[in-house]
């Protein structure tokens, strides 16, 4: 396992919630130190503290290990999430704008 890419990636994480340490610490039940040494890659952290981080962050532990197979998915899956949250003729013009995109790189 790559230390230093799973702190990068819990860090980004725990930013793109908008956490502090010290929050994601708490829902992990670990302290904000252990979290900050893991963070920079100075600690290693057991897979089931890896597990609860994960959790708290609510994404999967090869997320945050960083496989970029599984990464990939994780950005679709959000980007549906997102789709979904538009209104309806939003949505659909923004389905357009995915169709006339596939057929350019198709051509």
């Amino acid at each position: 396992m790559d230390y230093v890419q799973l702190g990068k990636n819990i860090f980004a994480e725990r930013k793109k919630n908008n956490l502090t340490q010290e929050e994601l610490a708490e829902k992990a039940d670990i302290s904000s130190n252990f979290l900050g040494k893991i963070e920079r890659a100075d600690s290693i952290p057991s897979l089931a503290t890896v597990y609860k981080i994960a959790q708290s962050l609510g994404v999967g532990m090869d997320y945050l290990i960083g496989d970029s197979a599984h990464d990939s998915e994780y950005k679709l899956f959000n980007a549906i999430v997102e789709l979904n949250k538009l209104s309806s003729s939003e949505r659909d013009k923004f389905i357009d704008f995915i169709n006339t995109t596939i057929k350019y790189f198709k051509s």
